[in-house]
């Protein structure tokens, strides 16, 4: 394609990792989402996320409910990494739980997120996500209550 002389061509990237912004915080560079769906169950039934220690990378975790205008619960990494963080679903609707990685190492980085909705019997669900520093990954599971 030829540009006019008043025209410049459009950039072409340069480098492709994350660049710091004018107050030091990483801009993330791609952003990837991985969705499950747990099934349904009734109201009284647990759901679960398991998140392996922090290492090169931070998680954040937030639930919602389509019938509630407010989250029902949120999680930072302190109280995600190395744990299973449960949470009963005591109203009936279509919950959304999402878990934000930001990724903070140079290298390769492989978090395994360990999900599962349990009343009796359980439903498990393994979502991989993988990156490098300035990435962010989201996954989301949906689980209905009756």
């Amino acid at each position: 394609m030829r540009y006019k002389a008043h025209q410049d061509p459009p950039s072409a990237p340069s480098d492709r990792r994350a660049k710091p912004s004018q107050n030091g915080a990483i801009v993330p560079r791609k952003l990837l989402l991985r969705e499950a769906y747990l099934g349904s169950r009734m109201t009284g039934a647990r759901l679960s996320v398991r998140i392996p220690p922090a290492e090169g990378f931070v998680a954040q975790a937030l639930l919602e409910c389509e019938s509630h205008p407010h989250p029902v619960a949120s999680w930072q990494s302190l109280e995600l990494a190395g744990r299973t963080t449960e949470e009963i679903l005591e109203a009936a609707g279509r919950y959304a739980l999402h878990v934000t990685i930001i990724f903070t190492n140079v290298g390769p980085v492989r978090v395994s997120l360990s999900f599962g909705l349990v009343q009796g019997s359980a439903t498990t669900q393994v979502l991989e996500l993988t990156g490098t520093v300035g990435e962010v990954q989201r996954a989301v599971v949906f689980a209905d209550v009756l």
